[in-house]
């Protein structure tokens, strides 16, 4: 289907990119310019109009859903502009939330979670409520959460 045709806007044209293990990659643009449709398209929550998506080698358009979920619970961790937080589970337990679903036992995400929470420079606020941080705190949450997946 041709997008202007079909009365749409063209959101990309050619990307392409390559992200090497052990890099942060960060998407910076002007509001409404397509920094989430992008986020959106490299891990299929939204499906791309043409072209393929790599992840290791693997083409995601061609995989199965399953596989793709699994992908996404071990090897993708993304932060969204609203950062999703649980807003009925602490900074500690939101943290650890992407751990669980992947099976491992409480001690483990504890573990791991307490780590990022170091790392972004959230430790004493283990035990708040999204409600009780900043919007940078609740920001640095959802980029533990993001990482504690490794």
């Amino acid at each position: 289907t041709d997008i202007a045709a079909a009365g749409l806007v063209g959101a990309y044209r050619a990307v392409d990119l390559e992200i090497r293990q052990g890099e942060i990659f960060i998407i910076m643009g002007l509001s409404g310019s397509g920094k989430s449709t992008l986020v959106r398209c490299m891990s299929r929550l939204v499906e791309p109009s043409h072209g393929k998506v790599e992840f290791e080698g693997k083409d995601l358009l061609k995989i199965s859903d399953a596989a793709l979920i699994e992908l996404r619970r071990h090897r993708m961790g993304m932060v969204f502009q609203n950062f999703a937080l649980l807003p009925h589970l602490n900074v500690l337990d939101n943290i650890a939330f992407p751990l669980s679903i992947q099976g491992q036992d409480r001690s483990t995400r504890e573990a791991r979670a307490r780590e990022v929470i170091e790392l972004v420079g959230l430790r004493g606020r283990e035990h708040f409520y999204p409600r009780e941080l900043s919007g940078g705190q609740q920001q640095r949450v959802g980029i533990a959460r993001s990482l504690a997946t490794k």
